[in-house]
């Protein structure tokens, strides 16, 4: 990883440990007010912990804002610097040659077991093929998208709603997941039935898989990483194509572009920057 990354992973990964102290100690010092006690040390605690915690979410801010990709992903709703910064310092796009090491990288992949396909889960004994922690990042980051209802929110939505009438076409029922039939206590989706939570995780999954080819484009074209076409439409053939800069939901200021050294200008459209990289690699 570049210094960069490097800074923003160390910032991300020591405040969620000064968190993790503060809230110990605050849980501790209200069950101790419960029982009609006190403790001066835990007071302390709490409160150091905070002034750092404080402390180190403005230099994780300062660290994003010289992020190479900060002039796109800061124009997203629902990217705080905070949410964002403790993705960004989990990932190294060096080892990410295509969008769907990413998404797996990041999320798990899809697997095929005993004729059902589910997420990719830990298993005792197994070495993980993903960053669970990043996963656990990359989650909150989407309900943060969804919450600031930008453009992402709204592709979920159309996501969600697709699901919905594909399911419904194909003569399924949609049923809230409290009222799922059970086999030994647990939830059991059986034949021709979903549950609506089901469908709803569906469209989030495909949302942050939607950010996260979105952050791949943008961050290897602007450290000059080669690109490819993502793999939807390079191996399965299909026409339709998100440009990461169609998800901004505001226009980028003199301030963002100086804080870049870049110029605002009209971005290329994605098959354009292929092009370019290709023509690029037939110089050397």
């Amino acid at each position: 990883m570049q210094k960069i990354e490097n800074s923003i992973y160390m910032i991300a990964k020591t405040l969620e440990f000064v968190q993790h102290a503060r809230v110990s100690a605050q849980i501790r010092q209200s069950h101790l007010e419960r029982a009609g006690s006190t403790d001066p040390l835990t007071i302390e605690i709490k409160e150091k912990a905070l002034q750092f915690e404080k402390w180190l979410e403005k230099r994780l801010t300062q660290a994003v804002e010289e992020h190479p990709v900060y002039h796109w992903f800061s124009q997203v709703k629902g990217t705080g610097d905070i949410a964002i910064g403790k993705v960004l310092g989990r990932i190294s796009i060096e080892k990410c040659p295509t969008i769907s090491s990413l998404w797996r990288f990041a999320q798990g992949a899809p697997i095929s077991e005993n004729g059902m396909v589910r997420v990719e889960k830990p298993k005792f004994g197994e070495k993980l093929h993903y960053d669970a922690k990043l996963k656990t990042m990359m989650w909150r980051l989407g309900k943060c998208l969804i919450q600031a209802r930008g453009k992402y929110y709204n592709f979920y939505r159309k996501e969600k709603d697709d699901l919905k009438m594909r399911y419904l076409g194909k003569g399924w029922k949609i049923i809230p997941a409290a009222a799922l039939p059970r086999i030994d206590k647990k939830k059991h989706e059986p034949d021709n039935m979903i549950s609506v939570g089901h469908i709803d995780n569906m469209a989030q999954r495909k949302m942050r898989k939607l950010f996260l080819a979105h952050l791949w484009l943008v961050w290897r074209q602007a450290v000059g990483l080669p690109l490819s076409q993502p793999y939807a439409m390079q191996q399965l053939e299909h026409s339709h194509y998100y440009d990461p800069w169609d998800f901004v939901d505001e226009k980028r200021t003199e301030k963002i572009a100086t804080k870049n050294k870049k110029p605002i200008k009209k971005e290329q459209s994605h098959q354009d920057r292929v092009n370019q990289n290709k023509r690029a690699s037939h110089d050397i």
